[in-house]
């Protein structure tokens, strides 16, 4: 059965928060609650969560793979997945340049980096704590990276439309494997749940706009068939016209990528990525006035799974 996944409301300061946002959403029945890097611990933000719950499952999403050494990683990891009682998977990325460059680090063959990341993390893991590792995923290339080494895939801006092309690609990673094993596939997905359909259109509109300022997201529009947006996005970004970059972002887009509106129109939306292979969706979400707290609120009131 197809399950549902919600990310908790993270940063500096927020350590309380991220227990209590943890405690609803378990309490809510959502399957698994996850942190992303940004500005605070991924690993760390888990931990309190792992503390906060007992039953709902624990995830990053993502842990920047060229913030933290595997040992580090692997001795992070291990802690949390004891703590929770085995309820943690580890979700490993690269973050983005524009991101890395800002903090002094550099990217460097991405996807030899990962397969030798992902070897290194499992190798300094405790033998008796099999943390799943789940990579994220925005283009073909590391995808069938994540079929061949790792758990489970996290995609992050594929079109639904584009999903079973996307999904083939982890399988043919899967068909170099000596285990046998099938990859969990997960995705990432942005949201705003409110009843003003076009307030939260416009809220989408920024969200997937703020992904377009990266080069690795719009290279991977461009793959999917997008290039003519990801260039003019990437030109008006160039030029400082956010706004405009905003603004260019076609409503087309927005449905293939991105959840938003009333409750039910989210929830019969969230079915096309079921019905094309999801396994586990991961909501992000904001409200029209771009408040994580405020858009997690109304995504976990309106598409908890017991309250449908």
């Amino acid at each position: 059965m197809p399950e549902l996944a919600i990310v908790l409301p993270a940063g500096y300061g927020q350590l309380r928060a991220i227990g209590d946002a943890a405690r609803r959403a378990e309490a809510k029945g959502f399957s698994a609650v996850y942190s992303p890097e940004g500005n605070s611990d991924s690993l760390a933000n888990m931990l309190t969560a792992a503390l906060a719950t007992s039953r709902v499952g624990l995830g990053t999403a993502i842990s920047n793979i060229y913030l933290r050494h595997p040992v580090l990683t692997a001795a992070s990891a291990a802690h949390v997945w004891e703590v929770s009682g085995g309820r943690f998977t580890l979700g490993l990325g690269t973050s983005h340049r524009l991101l890395n460059d800002g903090r002094g680090i550099q990217i460097v063959k991405p996807l030899e980096t990962m397969r030798n990341y992902v070897r290194d993390v499992r190798r300094f893991l405790p033998r008796d704590h099999p943390v799943p590792i789940h990579i994220s995923a925005l283009r073909k290339g590391m995808s069938r990276l994540a079929g061949e080494v790792a758990d489970g895939v996290i995609f992050n801006l594929v079109p639904v439309s584009k999903l079973p092309e996307a999904i083939a690609a982890v399988r043919e990673g899967e068909a170099r494997r000596a285990d046998k094993k099938r990859v969990k596939i997960t995705t990432f997905l942005g949201a705003c749940v409110h009843q003003d359909v076009h307030a939260a259109r416009e809220t989408a509109r920024k969200m997937l706009a703020f992904y377009l300022r990266l080069e690795y997201y719009r290279n991977a529009l461009t793959e999917y068939g997008y290039g003519d947006v990801a260039a003019e996005a990437g030109r008006l970004f160039a030029a400082g016209d956010e706004k405009g970059m905003t603004k260019a972002v076609p409503d087309s887009l927005l449905d293939e990528f991105m959840l938003y509106g009333p409750r039910e129109r989210c929830l019969e939306h969230l079915q096309r990525y079921y019905a094309k292979g999801i396994e586990l969706a991961i909501i992000s979400a904001r409200d029209p006035s771009d408040s994580f707290t405020k858009g997690f609120e109304a995504a976990v009131e309106g598409l908890a799974p017991g309250a449908r």
